[in-house]
């Protein structure tokens, strides 16, 4: 359950991606040829970037379910928030198809990683959390680099 201010972030976070994903994609003034260069180049890195978004989603779902057994509600509760709209990030940058295909491959393997067991949580936060934390705090900046890497490749 969002509360109306975090839809609202929500809601005006994903249109400073919409505008951001606009700049980078910078058509102006450049050849037909060009566009189409610069265009694949800004949606692979897009791509990869929906990846990460994907696996911190999915990072966060799996926390939440096993704070939620563990009596930590208010933690569970903020780790379901996070879910939820990186999720929703996600989801701007891909398929429907692919962002399943996607969250089902991440999620299955964050399960078996951590044994499926509520006490193996610590394999999950070890691998995800400094990342995905980073990530959720700086989804503008990770973006950008994601796109910024594929024109220097």
């Amino acid at each position: 359950m969002r509360s109306e201010n975090s839809e609202l972030y929500a809601t005006q976070k994903l249109l400073q991606f919409a505008i951001v994903i606009v700049l980078i994609t910078g058509v102006v003034g450049s050849s037909m040829a060009a566009n189409d260069s610069r265009q694949q180049k800004t949606e692979r890195g897009l791509s990869n970037f929906a990846y990460e978004v994907i696996e911190c989603a999915s990072y966060y779902s799996i926390s939440a379910d096993w704070l939620y057994r563990g009596g930590k509600f208010q933690d569970a509760q903020k780790a379901t928030e996070i879910n939820e709209y990186l999720f929703q990030v996600a989801r701007e940058f891909t398929s429907p198809e692919t962002f399943q295909t996607r969250l089902n491959l991440v999620r299955d393997d964050q399960i078996d990683s951590s044994n499926s067991d509520y006490k193996d949580l610590s394999i999950l936060i070890s691998r995800h959390h400094k990342r995905c934390e980073y990530l959720y705090n700086n989804l503008e900046t990770r973006m950008q680099q994601y796109v910024a890497k594929e024109f220097y490749k």
